[in-house]
């Protein structure tokens, strides 16, 4: 063996304990969600600091395809002996301030969308958490790295009605996927423009005023309601689902569907103007309490009216959150066939088969425009 073999094989083994003393936190990493890989995300591991408390920073190089594409680094926090964990609860806290985490971005790209999205670009990533002392010693071992996929915000798909279908009601059903990554605070707006001669969807909706809009709808289908502007037979309609997360807004697709050129549509309309029920009716009481009626479909309520004729009677009918999903002629006075209270006994229908109610939810219709407020509280069930 040669004297040069022989020193580099010394140097070796004497730099390697070096490497082992040197290094005592061991750091493992905590699973990523690949629908919602943010930045702060990164710093998310489990630390075992082997040596005595010392203050420290994190460094994260994400990488991808062998090249280093930004360096995130989060603010100095003291680092006791033993485990720590740090996760979504206490990032805050023990990182001080996750505002004070600053990024290195070494692709433009990657910088214009994180900042546009708050999000890491879809695709598949190297990093490495590295944890450094104030003199920018490393403390752990750099060479334990973590792959993870990406997956940024995905805009509702659209369900139904099919695109280019021919559609024979008034009142469609419009569904679509969840928007992802899914969250309880994410809400949609949908909304539909006529379409006219020689237009796209594109165009409609640059260039025309929206026909329709619905906004901060909680689930991901809805009902066309009769109180909505009539959808005209033989035109054709172009729709789309925004996602709402708090500030920021998914992108959409957009879908056509045209309204049949016979007398389905009218016939159905006319059919609706006056709803049907059983014989079997409800009275309503000044309070709410934990009782409630069973409800299968439309229903009629007696309503005794001791004072003047109102020609209109005010109505709600609210859902568990206490938003008003009632629509215009829900109430229909079997006399007068209007919404009018006249003076003494009415009988009213209740028309909830337009709402599109949700099954075993309980829902209060409650009369406000009385002398005193009344409601009936009642659970729809499908029959």
């Amino acid at each position: 063996m040669t004297f040069l073999k022989r020193f580099l094989l010394i140097a070796a083994v004497v730099h390697l304990p070096f490497q082992l003393l040197s290094q005592t936190v061991f750091v493992s990493y905590n699973a990523l969600n690949s629908f919602d890989a943010t930045l702060h995300e990164l710093f998310y591991c489990t630390l075992n600091n082997t040596g005595a408390s010392e203050t420290v920073y994190l460094e994260a190089r994400v990488s991808k395809d062998g090249d280093d594409i930004l360096i995130a680094r989060s603010g100095t926090f003291l680092l006791e002996e033993g485990i720590t964990t740090i996760n979504s609860f206490n990032a805050e806290s023990i990182l001080q301030s996750m505002s004070n985490v600053s990024t290195e971005y070494l692709e433009d790209d990657i910088y214009d969308e994180i900042v546009q999205t708050g999000y890491i670009p879809s695709g598949n990533y190297m990093f490495c958490l590295v944890v450094y002392n104030l003199t920018d010693e490393t403390l752990s071992n750099p060479d334990v790295c973590h792959y993870f996929m990406s997956w940024p915000i995905s805009p509702p798909r659209l369900i139904l009605p099919n695109d280019n279908i021919e559609i024979e009601t008034e009142l469609p059903l419009f569904s679509w996927t969840h928007a992802m990554p899914y969250t309880p605070s994410l809400r949609y707006n949908l909304q539909i423009v006529e379409l006219f001669d020689g237009q796209g969807p594109f165009d409609a909706f640059q260039s025309n005023y929206l026909y329709f809009k619905s906004e901060d709808l909680r689930l991901n289908s809805f009902q066309y309601q009769i109180s909505a502007p009539s959808l005209h037979s033989c035109k054709s309609y172009a729709w789309r689902v925004i996602g709402n997360y708090d500030d920021d807004q998914s992108d959409y697709q957009t879908r056509v569907f045209k309204t049949a050129c016979d007398s389905v549509i009218e016939d159905e309309a006319e059919n609706r103007k006056k709803p049907t029920a059983s014989d079997i009716y409800y009275e309503l009481s000044r309070t709410i309490d934990g009782s409630f009626y069973i409800v299968e479909g439309n229903f009629k309520i007696l309503i005794d009216n001791p004072y003047a004729t109102i020609e209109k009677l005010s109505y709600s009918i609210l859902d568990n959150d206490n938003i008003d999903i009632a629509a215009s002629n829900t109430l229909f006075n079997t006399e007068s066939q209007n919404e009018t209270l006249s003076s003494g006994k009415n009988m009213f229908i209740v028309d909830i088969e337009r709402l599109g109610l949700l099954p075993d939810q309980i829902y209060v219709l409650r009369l406000n425009n009385l002398k005193r407020v009344q409601y009936l509280k009642f659970k729809y069930e499908e029959n």
